[in-house]
């Protein structure tokens, strides 16, 4: 039996169908709970199985469904488009693997209802406000703690530089000091040769 083509199980997974294919059953379990209203329960095992970075195929699976399962009219917008361009990709892709028409028009009518939804509602003024704050709220805690970093860096750098400061200054100071006192004792001596030599100017 030829091994499977790696680009195959990159796009579609081993298999679409069976008891074997972990995906497969996570996805009917999560449809099963939203056919239950149970929406929340349904939206993590698909976050769930979204972050085990699964076949691009029941990524999409896992991402349409997220989208209908999700209360925001933002981020279930944002799982949809993301779903629609994977769609693209695995469409593109899908002679070469030999892939069942029926199978991504599955994928396709799935995508449609969901799109029709999202026309059909649309975001609330509230609902849009609060989706801008959450979002502005993400960003400047981001720029925020990016600074701190910053901040942070800064001042062990002015430790370290501060710390080779005082030391040069230090020596620069001591050296200032010792040419100082070089400097007066110069002229002590030299004031003593001048008394030295106006005493004898006297004597003689």
């Amino acid at each position: 039996m030829d091994a499977p083509n790696p680009a195959t199980l990159k796009y579609f997974g081993p298999h679409l169908k069976g008891d074997t294919n972990t995906d497969h059953v996570e996805y009917h379990k999560a449809q099963d709970l939203f056919n239950d209203q149970k929406e929340d329960e349904c939206a993590a095992i698909c976050r769930a199985r979204i972050n085990t970075s699964p076949p691009m195929f029941w990524e999409a699976k896992y991402l349409t469904l997220l989208s209908a399962a999700t209360d925001s009219w933002h981020r279930a917008e944002r799982y949809r488009l993301h779903a629609e361009s994977l769609w693209d990709r695995l469409w593109t892709h899908r002679y070469e693997h030999m892939i069942m028409p029926n199978v991504m028009n599955q994928m396709r009518r799935e995508l449609t209802a969901v799109l029709e939804a999202q026309e059909g509602g649309g975001p609330d003024e509230e609902e849009e406000l609060e989706e801008y704050w959450n979002e502005w709220n993400k960003d400047k805690l981001l720029d925020a703690t990016v600074l701190n970093a910053v901040k942070d860096a800064s001042a062990s750098a002015s430790e370290v530089d501060s710390g080779s400061g005082l030391a040069t200054h230090g020596t620069e100071t001591e050296a200032t000091e010792a040419t100082a006192t070089t400097a007066t004792t110069a002229s002590h001596a030299d004031i003593e040769n001048e008394k030295n030599i106006a005493n004898i100017a006297s004597e003689e």
